[in-house]
């Protein structure tokens, strides 16, 4: 039976949700708070798992602009000393059983194919402009911040870490809090930073396109991320640092805004010269201010369900976050399928939770434990998980990730669940 959809926030985790949501004829309505509902930051990670859900949804990745990420390494900043290898691909595929490759993407790119894959059916409508004040979670009433309201039989919450909604689940939950370290990001034309002798010889040495690289320089407090996009014609490059480090303080409010190469070229002064010269080749300069924010105690109420960063905002340790967001896409399309009613939402929205819980507040957790930048965030939530799992994520976040197939447990799940 056709249900009536509201999802707050056409971000990747809700487009994606819209998509899956779609071929069951429901009737879905995304609200966004932007004018354009156009996506911020600089170039992503997509895991095997993501792309296996996307892939199944239609999704066009190709015309993401892909480039696959064969090796993910951790190296001295100096000599480019590999220091730990992340994962080989071919190898840790071969040795896992996937056949899905791990892929980096421009976020826009994302967005965009996204989007258009979103607005291809007739069913899906998207609001702009409108920003979410309140969800009466029994009657599904969603009230937008002009006093208009959208009545539906299902709210998805995907208004990532900033979440209105996440309120309307758990009034305990705090707002976001910076956590300590602040991130520059900024991308470089790769084809102009060759035009640098010693750039180019930096990146044979490093690979490029198909390696991510972490790197780090001994008595400094900071490290530098660096991958390629855009079937490899743009350098991501992101550095991490304690924000006391940072010449100027980023407030509170503003977890992100534009600043200037000269703040990065200042960060980056007791590095090899060539780090300089890669800063100031930076398009798109941005500060960030990474957040932190406790999970709620669940992630539905009601007729309300929270989906990616809404429901557990991820640090950028493992580039997981916009994954997790696709994986609860696809489990909501399987747990809201064509044959459940609007009397069977709530005890769907539940089973949904049961799925998702558990494996995503530990990685949520995870993702913030980073030797010397660990979060202020006190939340206990950790403790409260079974220590089996805790234990299997220490040992490898791809081997712990990449096998595991959230919306064919959830098919599972929904057969069992229809049994009784």
């Amino acid at each position: 039976m056709p249900l009536r959809i509201t999802i707050a926030g056409a971000g990747i985790a809700g487009l994606t949700a819209a998509i899956a949501l779609a071929p069951s004829n429901h009737t879905i309505t995304i609200v966004e708070k932007s004018s354009f509902a156009t996506e911020i930051g600089a170039a992503i990670h997509l895991n095997p798992p993501a792309v296996r859900i996307l892939s199944r949804l239609g999704v066009n990745i190709a015309a993401m602009r892909p480039v696959v990420c064969e090796r993910w390494c951790q190296a001295d900043a100096e000599t480019l000393a590999v220091h730990k290898t992340r994962f080989v691909l071919r190898e840790k595929q071969a040795r896992l059983g996937i056949k899905e490759d791990e892929i980096a993407v421009h976020r826009v790119d994302a967005h965009n194919v996204l989007k258009e894959k979103a607005l291809s059916f007739a069913s899906v409508r998207l609001v702009l402009g409108g920003e979410i004040h309140n969800v009466d979670t029994v009657s599904g009433t969603v009230t937008l911040a002009d006093g208009s309201t959208i009545e539906a039989d299902v709210v998805i919450g995907a208004d990532g870490v900033h979440s209105r909604t996440v309120t309307s689940v758990d009034s305990q939950v705090v707002h976001a809090k910076p956590a300590g370290v602040n991130m520059y990001r900024w991308l470089v034309k790769i084809a102009e930073a060759r035009k640098d002798p010693e750039l180019a010889v930096w990146m044979d040495k490093m690979g490029l396109p198909s390696t991510h690289y972490t790197l780090g320089l001994a008595d400094t407090k900071h490290f530098l991320v660096c991958y390629p996009c855009r079937d490899g014609e743009l350098l991501n490059c992101a550095t991490l640092q304690p924000a006391t480090e940072d010449k100027e303080e980023l407030s509170g409010e503003n977890h992100h805004f534009p600043d200037t190469v000269e703040e990065v070229v200042h960060l980056m002064r007791a590095w090899p010269k060539q780090y300089s010269a890669l800063a100031r080749l930076g398009m798109d300069v941005k500060r960030w201010s990474l957040l932190t924010r406790d999970v709620p105690k669940a992630y539905n109420k009601n007729r309300l369900v929270l989906i990616g960063d809404a429901a557990h905002p991820c640090h950028p340790t493992y580039g997981i976050g916009a994954n997790l967001g696709i994986e609860d896409a696809g489990v909501l399309g399987m747990v809201l399928d064509p044959e459940v009613n609007t009397a069977a939402v709530t005890s769907r929205l539940d089973l949904f939770n049961d799925l998702r819980y558990e494996r995503t507040a530990m990685i949520k957790r995870k993702s913030e434990m980073v030797p010397n930048f660990r979060s202020n965030d006190t939340n206990n939530v950790a403790k409260q998980l079974r220590s089996a799992a805790f234990a299997d994520v220490s040992l490898s976040m791809e081997d712990f990730a990449w096998p595991f197939d959230a919306v064919s447990e959830a098919q599972t799940a929904v057969v069992q669940f229809v049994v009784g």
